[in-house]
């Protein structure tokens, strides 16, 4: 049948992955068991690639068919969907539309500094850090995050990795996220729920005071939360109930 332009929108976007993966082979399984933002990193370079393409085929398009375009994006998702999505955490939602809006912004920073072979570079080692996608500079200067030993957990361990700059972004706001230098987490199980104990420490001595400033508003609007600074890092632990 007739492909209209939502559906030729759909076909750029996924055609560049295929290409993408044809020549640098996007099926990482690795990055999926991975305990840093790896995983992250590369989502962010894999749609935004794709968002770029898009984009610039959008653009292409003449007013009254870029029109007709958004009219289609609109009616994509019906009433009901609509309301599915807005019922979810808002975090959940951002986390899961940035590797498409910030994954974009920083392959077109890629591209202004170093052209295509920048961003093929990106898709074959990719950023290791959400700062790093968020702050494409600390990845073109290879700005690594500060090593934070994972916290003393105080049951069995459910899970551990990093939160890193962008959660901490939609968690804490962006005063404390922007000076993300680097972090690690623990969860564990407890007779009554879990619990999860975050040591972050900023890029600098005030950047590491704004996260204790900012966490500990956090801590004071439900129970079970805790902070502490802890030598040079701040310690935020938080525990929920079943």
């Amino acid at each position: 049948t007739e492909l209209d332009l939502y559906a030729q929108l759909v076909i750029v976007h996924e055609l560049t992955h295929a290409h993408d993966d044809q020549w640098f082979d996007l099926e990482r399984l690795e990055y999926e068991e991975a305990d840093d933002e790896v995983g992250y990193g590369f989502a962010a370079v894999v749609e935004g690639s794709a968002s770029r393409v898009e984009a610039a085929w959008r653009a292409q398009l003449s007013a009254s068919d870029q029109a007709e375009l958004d009219r289609l994006e609109a009616t994509v998702l019906s009433p009901e969907e609509v309301e599915i999505y807005l019922s979810l955490p808002l975090m959940l939602l951002q986390l899961q539309i940035s590797p498409y809006t910030d994954g974009e912004q920083f392959v077109e920073a890629l591209a202004a500094a170093g052209g295509e072979a920048a961003i093929d570079a990106a898709l074959l080692d990719p950023p290791r850090t959400s700062e790093q996608v968020l702050h494409p500079d600390r990845f073109i200067d290879l700005e690594e995050a500060v090593v934070v030993e994972t916290p003393v957990a105080e049951g069995e361990i459910i899970d551990e990795g990093v939160v890193g700059e962008l959660a901490f972004d939609l968690w804490l706001g962006n005063r404390a996220g922007n000076g993300w230098g680097g972090d690690r987490y623990v969860s564990w199980r407890t007779d009554e729920g879990a619990c999860t104990r975050v040591d972050v420490v900023g890029d600098t001595a005030e950047d590491t005071e704004e996260y204790a400033v900012a966490a500990g508003s956090w801590a004071t609007q439900g129970q079970g939360r805790t902070v502490e600074r802890v030598g040079d890092l701040v310690r935020v632990t938080g525990c929920y109930q079943r």
